[in-house]
């Protein structure tokens, strides 16, 4: 009847009651939890509000139009809320009348169903804060507006699928509070369902991605579906199933003659790419708003640009449940960590569940082990009762099993049932319908004696008067079911030898012949069916839509395709009723959360990188110079996730993205390079730009890339010059590599380099510890001609940053020369020691350095070259002279680092080449002689001596009596030294004394 102005819709309001678990294993004012699994006080971990009923505080005044609380509890909707709701229900009345098959798009029925899909989504569009926010005006037009939903969502009408979708849309960015079970199940069971079939029509498949594109753009709907259904151990993992299902249409070649055309194919494959891309880019957002946040230049909550262009200015409900971010309450401080060790125990649960799945004996002990169910039987029937995704013939192999606790789970599992009130053909449908029988009579037999004992307990008709009867009759309907069904059985049986063969069973009495035959009938007008036989029932269903005459052989793809769409959509329509009903009676039970948090990023990407991954490579691999719009589209995806991977310090997965994306480059197939090589070079280069700071260990593939790239920029200024040798032959390489230098800026190479001054220290220790790592490769490799362009970029890069930020890259760049100088060929060391004294003598000017205590460990390369056993006698001749040139030059700036001279001359004194000694003495007299007042103010006279005694020591006998006689100038000099100290003084004379008695017992002539 019309509603008048004084008449009131009210709908029950549950009231806010703190969480309490109860007998029943359920949650007081909280989703119910499964009494098998060892779960958190609630599913969902956190204290969230029911999507059935709005929060108090999001709630506006009657005054602003909203819906007042009765005295009674319940919710009362005000006059426009109601008008609101009368004409929903009546568009969604009319939108749900049938549209006879191959209806013109201006018929009147076309025209009627259009026009009330078209106001339906104006209304959603348009709607305000209240209606959105008002829970009995959802829960009023829930029913109705999912019906009509999942009606015109299976249309083979376009234009009507088009309308449908995009409410669904609506539904899903505004009103997915309140609607939560109902999303999950149309999203996952129809629209997912649509996309993954071969069947489905190509103006359909690109709306359902282009509608799945319009979600993922927003970020804070994308982080609710993977908060909602993901982190909740009872609901579908909607959002890891949207990515891979989007990136198997990314991988898919879906061109099909009389079908899709290559074009459609290709925007097919366009389209999700670009989702995928959306959905990190939504990640990326995400992290940006909270930086923002951090750094105050923005507000709280998600921008209403993201909701604009969904035709809502608004953004979300106001005062929802938030995840610790910024601006929660210190109470949801720990509500990340409970949700996140949710969504591991939901991992756990599918690992136990695959694990059950090849073994289900081990599956059920590694749940146990991992407390997840009990190591009782009835906590194992309730989990096989209560679980998906278990495999029918695996759940049948273990209850059949003959020990003990598998009995007992059996007799747990079938308890859990209840057939008060059901057939026993009803009873056995249902039992059968959670497990396949498995192929041995003796488990077959154990299950089904179990199923009897179990019946007869609970049927109120008191027909069987033993468990017996139960179990042969059981057998009999089985049986009956496998004659009148299997077409290999040609001489089906009747019904009086089905009742025939059933006479005195019920304890040596018949059972009732009407009961035998209605049971008779309706197996043989309604089979058993299972999920296993789903193929056969649709083909079967199909050659029935055929007709009698028969054959698919007269009918074009294009017709049988759509013979078997409308097949499928049928049964989609059957399966997705019975979920929308049970998720209407769980209605009241389910949370939904909003999330506010930048810490469920990483997870979300944990969950998707290996797929868009392999999407977005294979389409580099084998996209075309034509395709080049697919190729940026990947390449920008490749830009998102290694952002992603390198903020949150995923080292797998952005290992996993660099390397992938520098194959794409070709450096080192450069038979094959073309134009998206070159567009993978120049996001390789501005990768390394933008994430420097946190690249780590994935600089090595850039920078191998980098160096490889200035060999070629090499390669193709000669062929562009025409500086090749005469008899050298222009290869297709040698083209290529023209074309990089042509295509790839230099510049752009060298700031790879340059921008190193504006990285953090662990961002550049991390930088230069790669190069370094690149450069030992490409110097030291014996498989090809040593290179030095690292070599000179080490130096460059070391000089820009002088300074204290040198510290932190100094330990990679010393072992790298010491190294270098050790192992490498004499001409290739010498340039190297060359590099570190320029290197050192421009640290030696630098004013912040000359002050500080590390000027040892700058000179600390030179000795231990000097010292290692493989460097040559140039190299070692080489390092005489560069302290010699070091010390005269810079002596004054020289000031801890004396120390590691006079050590690195010890080292000297001792080699058995006498001009090396010669050197070596050389470069120790003119220091004492030359700058006496610098070493004697350092206070390391003594280490001088030491040396001085080192050399008196030496093979040499010349250099050993030159230096024994210069005692005598070093005791003059000790003691005209004024500015030393009497601790210092008294060390000297000491040093002198002894080193001189140890001369004179030397055994040397």
């Amino acid at each position: 009847s019309p509603l008048t102005a004084s008449s009131s819709i009210s709908m029950p309001l549950p009231p806010s009651t703190p969480v309490e678990t109860s007998e029943s294993g359920t949650v007081s004012g909280g989703p119910p939890t499964s009494p098998c699994l060892k779960l958190p006080c609630t599913p969902s971990v956190v204290e969230g509000e029911p999507t059935a009923a709005p929060s108090s505080s999001s709630a506006p005044t009657a005054a602003s139009g909203s819906s007042p609380v009765g005295a009674s509890g319940t919710e009362i909707l005000g006059v426009a809320a109601r008008d609101g709701l009368v004409v929903l229900g009546f568009l969604c009345k009319i939108s749900n009348m049938d549209v006879a098959e191959g209806s013109l798009p201006d018929s009147p029925s076309m025209r009627r169903c259009l026009c009330a899909l078209d106001l339906t989504l104006k209304i959603l569009q348009n709607a305000g804060r209240v209606l959105r926010s008002t829970g009995a005006f959802l829960r009023g037009i829930r029913e109705p507006l999912c019906h009509t939903l999942l009606k015109n969502c299976l249309s083979p009408f376009s234009e009507v699928f088009s309308v449908a979708l995009a409410i669904f849309v609506q539904l899903v960015c505004h009103f997915k509070r309140h609607l939560k079970a109902e999303v999950g199940v149309l999203l996952s069971g129809v629209f997912l369902k649509l996309l993954e079939s071969g069947n489905t029509p190509y103006n359909q498949k690109i709306a359902v991605l282009q509608a799945l594109h319009k979600v993922a753009s927003l970020p804070q709907v994308i982080l609710d579906i993977f908060l909602n259904y993901d982190c909740d151990m009872h609901a579908t993992n909607i959002f890891q199933r949207i990515v891979e299902s989007i990136s198997r249409m990314v991988q898919t070649e879906h061109l099909e003659s009389n079908w899709i055309t290559p074009a459609q194919a290709q925007a097919i494959k366009l389209c999700a790419a670009e989702t995928l891309v959306a959905i990190l880019n939504s990640l990326c957002r995400w992290m940006n708003k909270f930086a923002a946040i951090t750094s105050g230049s923005e507000e709280d909550g998600p921008a209403s640009g993201d909701y604009a262009e969904l035709g809502c200015s608004e953004s979300l409900e106001p005062n929802s449940p938030s995840l610790n971010g910024a601006g929660s309450s210190s109470t949801d401080g720990s509500v990340c960590e409970r949700l996140e060790k949710q969504r591991q125990l939901k991992l756990e649960l599918e690992n136990g569940v695959a694990l059950f799945n090849k073994k289900p004996k081990k599956g059920i002990q590694f749940l146990i082990d991992a407390k997840l169910i009990e190591a009782t039987p009835k906590s194992v029937g309730q989990f096989i009762v209560a679980t998906p995704g278990l495999l029918k013939s695996e759940v049948g192999e273990y209850l059949g099993d003959e020990s003990s606790f598998c009995r007992q789970a059996l007799r747990a599992y079938i308890e859990t049932l209840n057939f008060r009130g059901c057939t026993i053909d009803a009873a056995l449908r249902r039992f059968l319908s959670i497990f396949a029988l498995p192929g041995e009579g003796q488990k077959i037999e154990r299950i089904l004696e179990t199923f009897g004992e179990v019946f007869v307990s609970q049927d109120a008709s008191r027909v069987f008067e033993c468990p017996d009867a139960v179990y042969i009759l059981a057998v009999a309907i089985v049986m009956l079911n496998t004659d009148l069904h299997n077409p290999q059985v040609r001489t089906k049986m009747t019904k009086q030898q089905f009742i025939s063969q059933l006479k005195g069973v019920n304890n040596s009495k018949d059972l009732p012949l009407e009961f035998l035959e209605s049971i008779y009938d309706r197996i043989q007008t309604q089979p058993f069916q299972s999920d296993e036989t789903n193929s056969v029932t649709v083909a079967a269903e199909t050659l029935a839509v055929l007709g009698p005459t028969g054959s698919a052989l007269f009918l074009s793809k294009k017709e049988r395709k759509q013979l078997q769409y409308s097949v499928e959509s049928q049964n989609l329509l059957q399966k997705t009723k019975s979920l929308l009903a049970a998720s209407r009676r769980q209605a009241s039970d389910s949370y939904y959360y909003q999330a506010n948090d930048i810490t469920y990023v990483k997870p979300m990407f944990s969950v998707l990188w290996g797929a868009i991954l392999a999407a977005f490579s294979v389409t580099l691999e084998t996209a075309g110079a034509e395709n080049m719009k697919i190729v940026q589209v990947c390449l920008e995806g490749f830009e998102h996730g290694i952002h992603i991977a390198a903020m949150f310090e995923m080292s797998t997965e952005r290992e996993a993205f660099v390397q992938a994306l520098s194959k794409m480059t070709y450096i080192n197939n450069l038979k094959q390079l073309g134009p998206k090589n070159i567009d993978s070079i120049r996001t390789l280069i501005r990768i390394a730009l933008n994430e420097g700071n946190y690249l780590q260990s994935s600089w090595l593939e850039v920078i191998r890339t980098i160096s490889q790239l200035e060999g070629l920029h090499l390669i193709g200024r000669a062929v562009n010059a025409g500086r090749l040798p005469t008899e050298h032959v222009v290869s297709t390489g040698d083209y290529n590599a023209q074309l990089i230098a042509s295509q790839i800026d230099e510049v752009a190479i060298n700031k790879v380099f340059t921008s190193s001054v504006a990285l953090r220290p662990e961002g550049i220790a991390d930088f230069v510890h790669c190069l370094c790592q690149v450069c030992a490769e490409e110097v030291l490799s014996p498989a090809s001609a040593p290179r030095t362009y690292c070599l000179q970029k080490v130096v460059e890069v070391a000089v820009d940053n002088l300074g204290q930020r040198l510290v932190c890259i100094w330990s990679s760049i010393s072992s790298l020369f010491v190294e270098i100088g050790c192992k490498s060929k004499p001409a290739i060391a010498n340039m190297a020691i060359d590099s570190l004294r320029q290197l050192v003598m421009k640290c030696l000017d630098h004013e912040e350095l000359i002050q500080c205590q590390l000027q040892p460990e700058f000179l600390d390369p030179f000795y231990r070259i000097m010292a290692n056993v493989n460097s040559t006698r140039e190299t070692r001749d080489l390092i005489l002279r560069c302290f010699h040139q070091i010390v005269i030059v810079k002596a004054v700036s020289v000031q801890s680092g004396w120390s590691a001279v006079f050590r690195t001359l010890e080292v000297a004194a001792g080699d058995f080449d006498g001009e090396l000694v010669a050197l070596g003495y050389e470069v120790l007299h003119k220091m004492l002689s030359e700058c006496f007042p610098h070493i004697a103010n350092q206070m390391v006279l003594s280490k001088a001596v030491h040396a001085l005694y080192s050399f008196g020591c030496s093979s040499s006998s010349a250099v050993s009596l030159e230096a024994v006689n210069f005692f005598a100038a070093m005791a003059e000099l000790v003691s005209g030294a004024s500015q030393l100290e009497s601790n210092e003084v008294q060390a000297v004379w000491l040093g002198l004394q002894s080193d001189l008695a140890a001369l004179s017992l030397s055994p040397n002539p």
